[in-house]
């Protein structure tokens, strides 16, 4: 047995989101797309199930089942997907038609989700964070309609893992020193705060990286916060 044996299924995916680097890399490829199709398989008969937009994707298209990593490519959603909701329930202040909408999207249940106060987007946002896990990523809005992503706090943490590993070296490579949390982040981004990706993951590391310390240590060009409504 080697370092890696002994974890099966969905875990196997779950034990490399905290591999270093060297571990990641050392990994024989044949292993590493073994764990990859048993997540994968592991993933779809817990989603297809549960998200309908997945479950009529592959029904139209006949996938029963996971044989082979590129089975899994049809079933990737196009980023349209997440901008298919109609622009007129945010125009009528339609929430509830929004979170329908969202729903179709996520395993986690919305159903109890009461938005009849929500008079802006940044109050429907918070109101889905504060009732359920969902902490929804959104897009910056370039094609002219913002694209809604339900992260949840389930992935959050695997992606601050990810993100701290990207930082780090490989062997004689440098090392940022990120994951120590003893420097601070540097970052030419134009708000400090938002449900964009990259702001949140600003947010990640406030709450992670340098909880416990005092002062400010993520440092970004713009002090400001994207609002939601204004994108």
């Amino acid at each position: 047995m080697n370092a890696y044996s002994g974890l099966a299924g969905g875990d196997d995916l779950i034990a490399m989101n905290t591999m270093t680097n060297e571990q990641l890399f050392e990994m024989p490829s044949e292993e590493l797309a073994e764990r990859q199709l048993e997540g994968v398989r592991a993933r779809f008969r817990h989603v297809r199930p549960a998200i309908k937009v997945v479950d009529r994707l592959a029904e139209d298209l006949g996938i029963r089942s996971i044989d082979t990593l590129a089975d899994i490519t049809p079933l990737c959603l196009p980023h349209t997907i997440y901008k298919s909701y109609a622009l007129s329930s945010i125009e009528n202040g339609r929430y509830d038609r929004l979170t329908s909408w969202l729903s179709t999207l996520t395993t986690h249940d919305l159903s109890h989700v009461d938005v009849s106060g929500c008079t802006s987007l940044e109050m429907w946002l918070d109101q889905l964070e504060a009732t359920t896990p969902l902490r929804p990523a959104c897009s910056s809005g370039t094609t002219g309609k913002i694209s809604f992503f339900p992260c949840s706090t389930v992935e959050q943490l695997y992606r601050y893992n990810s993100y701290m590993t990207a930082n780090g070296p490989y062997r004689g490579e440098a090392d940022s020193h990120l994951a120590s949390g003893k420097i601070d982040y540097f970052a030419p981004w134009p708000v400090a705060t938002g449900r964009h990706n990259i702001p949140k993951m600003f947010e990640l590391m406030r709450r992670h990286l340098y909880a416990g310390r005092p002062g400010k240590h993520v440092f970004t060009l713009g002090e400001g916060h994207w609002d939601v409504d204004l994108l």
